[in-house]
């Protein structure tokens, strides 16, 4: 009888697994490419949204994360960028227990405000993830992997300076990496 629920059950976590990676492979597949923003080139608003997976558990995502930073934080500058890519699903169905929410969103965030002002680093990330709190607890965001967070614009200018000319990838230490996704590859 165990064996048979057992086997059931495995059988649903699988077709969820199907169901979600044809969604994500759905979103790929209408994305080319993904990069983020440099922080020099922010467009004419001072924030900016960019989300890499288009649909509406990310739009409403990061809308609720916006709404939640601005109302806990003066922002000057927020970009948001979703760079999940769909591992969450796998974390999720294997049952190691390393994500809560099949598509839970991976965020990389840069924020200016002023309220980081002489704090830090560890200080200012606190009180981003406590303003972003529940859905970081319910796994609706997954990772926070690249917050970026500066007291100033200049600060934050500064640090698009310091970036290799003509990168318009991802900076990881002193390397730039530029993520293409090519329709072969999947």
């Amino acid at each position: 009888m165990m064996a048979s629920r057992h086997g059931r059950l495995s059988r649903r976590l699988f077709l969820a697994f199907c169901a979600t990676s044809a969604t994500i492979l759905s979103a790929w597949n209408s994305q080319t490419s993904r990069s983020a923003c440099a922080p020099g080139a922010a467009s004419s608003p001072a924030h900016r949204i960019a989300a890499a997976v288009p649909g509406p558990a990310s739009c409403s995502v990061c809308t609720w994360v916006e709404e939640r930073l601005r109302s806990a934080l003066a922002i000057e500058v927020l970009q948001i960028q979703d760079l999940s890519d769909g591992h969450t699903a796998t974390g999720f169905t294997d049952g190691s227990r390393r994500s809560q929410n099949p598509s839970g969103l991976e965020l990389q965030l840069t924020i200016v405000s002023p309220a980081f002002d002489g704090l830090k680093l560890l200080d200012r990330q606190l009180l981003v993830t406590d303003a972003l709190g529940p859905k970081l607890r319910s796994g609706a965001i997954h990772s926070l992997p690249s917050l970026r967070t500066f007291a100033t614009q200049e600060e934050w200018k500064k640090a698009a300076l310091a970036a290799p000319v003509g990168c318009t990838g991802i900076m990881v230490g002193n390397i730039c990496i530029q993520v293409e996704v090519d329709e072969a590859m999947l």
